[in-house]
C-alpha cells in the first residue's frame, strides 16, 4: 500500500490518499476535510490497472475531477500514488512550490510611485487610456519645446508595459539618430 499526503495549497486542505492493489486494479481511499474531494473520492474508489497509462482526456481520474478546481493537485497525486503502488514510478516526493521562487516583493502605492518616479499622481502608464484618442495624447518621444530633449518610457508613446516601453526606447533612439547628427 502507498500513502500520499497531498497539500492542496491555497484552499488549505491536506489530503491523505491511500492506494492499494486490488485484483487487476487499485482501491483508492481519501481522507480529507474538503467536501468536493470527498464526493470525488466516492467516484474513484476502484480504478482499473490501465488508469496509469491513459492520457488526461480519457483518464477516469481526470474525467471525474470536473467538480474540482482546475488546478487541484489531488487527481495528479492519486495517479502518482497508483503508479508507485504498481511499481511504475519511484516513490519520490512530487512538489510544486511557488512561494520559494519569490525573492523580493514590494507593494507601491500611487504616492510611492509618484515619489520614486516623478510620475504625475503615481500613474505608471501616463494619462488614462480609456478612450480612442488617449494614445495620441501621450507624451511624444521628441520635445517640441526644447531642442535635443527626448523621452522614452511607460508614459511616453507608444505606451506602457515592457514590450511597449522597449519600443519607446527604440523609437527615441531612432529619433536621436535622425535629428542629432
Amino acid at each position: 500500500m502507498i500513502e500520499a499526503t497531498i497539500d492542496a495549497g491555497a484552499c488549505g486542505f491536506t489530503n491523505i490518499v491511500k492506494v492499494k492493489r486490488k485484483g487487476l486494479g487499485f482501491k483508492v481511499e481519501v481522507k480529507t476535510d474538503c467536501k468536493l474531494i470527498e464526493k470525488y473520492a466516492e467516484d474513484i474508489e476502484t480504478l482499473d490497472k490501465d488508469v496509469v497509462f491513459k492520457k488526461m482526456p480519457v483518464n477516469p481520474v481526470y474525467q471525474k475531477a470536473d467538480i474540482l478546481h482546475t488546478v487541484c493537485p489531488v487527481p495528479c497525486g492519486i495517479l502518482k500514488a497508483c503508479e508507485a503502488e504498481a511499481g511504475l514510478a519511484l516513490k519520490k516526493t512530487v512538489k510544486i512550490d511557488l512561494e520559494e521562487k519569490i525573492f523580493f516583493e514590494k507593494i507601491l502605492t500611487p504616492e510611492d510611485i509618484e515619489y520614486e518616479t516623478s510620475s504625475y499622481l503615481g500613474s505608471l502608464y501616463g494619462i488614462s487610456s480609456n478612450n480612442r484618442k488617449a494614445a495620441f495624447l501621450r507624451q511624444q518621444n521628441k520635445s517640441k519645446e526644447v531642442d535635443g530633449l527626448y523621452f522614452c518610457g511607460g508614459s511616453v508613446h507608444p505606451g506602457g508595459g515592457i514590450p511597449l516601453t522597449i519600443l519607446s526606447g527604440k523609437i527615441t533612439a531612432e529619433l536621436i539618430f535622425k535629428y542629432e547628427k
